[in-house]
Order: C-alpha cells, then sequence, then structure tokens
C-alpha cells in the first residue's frame, strides 16, 4: 500500500499527506492534506500512486512523492 505524501511543505516544518481531494481558489488548486497518515488516502498500486502524484504535482506546483505505507 502507498500514500502521497509532502515533506517540509511551505506551510511548516511536518509532513503533509495527500487525502484524495483538491479545491481551487480563484483559480488556482490546492490539495487538502491532513498531519496524519491515517487520514491519508490509499492507493493498491505503486503505478497508480506514481501517476496520482505526477498529476498532483503538475497541478499544483508542490513537491509529494510516493512513499509505502
Amino acid at each position: 500500500m502507498f500514500i502521497i505524501a509532502e515533506y517540509g511543505s511551505i506551510n511548516h516544518f511536518g509532513t503533509d499527506y495527500f487525502i484524495g481531494k483538491m479545491y481551487t481558489v480563484r483559480g488556482e488548486k490546492y490539495p487538502c492534506t491532513a498531519y496524519s497518515k491515517d487520514k491519508a488516502k490509499v492507493y493498491m498500486s505503486k503505478a497508480r500512486a506514481e501517476r496520482a502524484c505526477d498529476k498532483l504535482n503538475s497541478n499544483t506546483g508542490r513537491n509529494f512523492t510516493v512513499i509505502d505505507a
């Protein structure tokens, strides 16, 4: 199982875990994140998680990576 995380994000020095949703403010997209691994969206396939991570990074301009859950 895999999850998408961003270490040392722009908001704080902790880790953000992607929960699988996004929102838009004035045309700019933002990911919904949590500080707990328990709330993160779980992907069963590494390939699917990597595709989602690539799309997330291209849409938001942030630096998320795929990690083992």
